[in-house]
């Protein structure tokens, strides 16, 4: 803020605020609030304590003891009231406080539990994907091995086939060797008949 624009008025309003803070009323404090020249804060505030001064004057000389006895006794009063509005509040506010505190129990409670069951869910998952790993493993040896017996099979099943038709050679082989060794063996017994007969 610019030295030209504090003015005692603004330094008024600065204390006030101050005072209702608790503040402590210096050159420096002020300064801190408002900026301005020392010097002329200076002024200002020995200004101000001099008229601070001059209406406590006032007021202790207008007020009578008893008027002040009484005033003082109403602000006692006040004073012990809010003392007890703030205690029954600070005794509200504990007992909220510890019923928080025991929700807050039960809920870390409630969590430590659900996250046990999700432990053992996951447990279960891990067991339950070993046992789908070890059983897809299965299937597939057994699916190979299908093949393989079925590949076997058409093996055996070709040679059979091989085997058939290799035995209907030799027979049709064999069964042409009977009719030629029968001709021959008849054309033998012709010639021995014929032989025999001329020889007669």
């Amino acid at each position: 803020m610019r030295q030209e624009l504090i003015t005692y008025d603004l330094f008024c309003q600065a204390t006030q605020k101050m005072q209702e803070q608790g503040e402590k009323i210096s050159v420096r404090t002020i300064h801190s609030h408002i900026g301005g020249s020392f010097a002329k804060l200076a002024g200002f505030l020995k200004r101000w304590r001099a008229e601070q001064a001059h209406a406590q004057s006032l007021i202790d000389h207008e007020l009578s003891t008893n008027l002040k006895q009484a005033i003082l006794a109403e602000i006692g009063k006040a004073v012990a009231e809010t003392k007890s509005k703030l205690e029954a509040q600070i005794a509200q506010d504990g007992e909220q406080l510890d019923e928080a505190h025991e929700a807050l129990a039960r809920q870390e409670k409630t969590l430590e539990e659900y996250e046990q069951q999700i432990n053992a869910l996951q447990q279960q998952v891990g067991v339950m994907q070993q046992i789908q790993s070890q059983h897809v493993a299965r299937i597939a040896l057994l699916e190979r091995k299908l093949e393989e017996s079925i590949q076997q099979h058409h093996e055996i099943d070709k040679k059979a086939v091989i085997a058939e038709t290799r035995c209907l050679e030799l027979e049709k082989q064999l069964f042409r060797q009977e009719k030629d060794t029968a001709q021959k063996n008849k054309s033998k017994d012709k010639k021995s008949a014929i032989s025999s007969a001329a020889s007669i």
